[in-house]
């Protein structure tokens, strides 16, 4: 199998890049997961601000991600682990029954695509290898070199915690928003958010994700819903 992580060393000369991955939820689609999430009712956890103002702009955020069945990010992603560090662009597109991750360098080089369903995961490198798994977590980091929580980056890049897992701690900011997430052993800051549907859904432009000596920025220029809208 081919490691995308060897392209990665490219990165330090200035010819390529690559990491992250989007997944399924053990065997769920992240967007069914989502669903799940945004159906169900207060998180548990720890809510670090207990204003009823703001948990109730908070419910009311969370329902206006609900409206989102299907949707597609583009955005830039810087990850560092360590000495090293990579960038790369990133396009996901996502629905309630399937998902499609592509990753490509700075030139525009494909260096990878993930897509997958309630059935699985199948990943394709830059040579046009195809190879396939039950559990999409394992072969992401398998390809991608470095552990990422992939089964959770669907709801975290949304701006919600994810409902797998019961260990987190939230802080909200003024407007009811997630500001800062610990999850899964990772800390999530939300540093800009933007109304990209023009109907209050403001979703995440700027998110950093940091665990141990992995960092990975993201820096979203677009999303879109199923009809493209913007």
């Amino acid at each position: 199998m081919t490691n995308i992580s060897g392209l990665w060393t490219t990165c330090d000369r200035g010819r390529g890049c690559s990491a992250a991955a989007a997944q399924l939820l053990g065997v769920a689609c992240p967007c069914i997961l989502l669903t799940a999430v945004l159906a169900g009712g207060c998180a548990t956890g720890t809510l670090r601000q207990h204003d009823a103002t703001l948990h109730q702009a908070w419910h009311l955020h969370r329902d206006r991600i609900a409206e989102i069945r299907q949707w597609q990010m583009q955005a830039t992603v810087k990850l560092s682990h360590e000495t090293k560090r990579w960038g790369f662009k990133l396009r996901w597109q996502c629905s309630r029954a399937r998902y499609r991750l592509d990753l490509y360098a700075p030139s525009g080089q494909q260096l990878l695509q993930f897509t997958g369903n309630s059935g699985g995961a199948q990943a394709k490198d830059s040579k046009g290898q195809v190879f396939h798994s039950d559990d999409a977590e394992a072969l992401a980091e398998e390809m991608l070199g470095v552990a990422v929580p992939i089964s959770s980056l669907c709801v975290w890049l949304l701006g919600i915690p994810d409902e797998n897992y019961s260990d987190r701690r939230i802080d909200l900011d003024t407007q009811g928003r997630l500001l800062s997430l610990f999850q899964r052993d990772w800390d999530l800051s939300y540093l800009d958010y933007r109304n990209y549907q023009d109907q209050g859904a403001y979703l995440p432009a700027a998110i950093t994700l940091t665990q141990g000596n992995v960092k990975i920025q993201v820096n979203v220029s677009r999303w879109s819903d199923a009809r493209g809208t913007e």
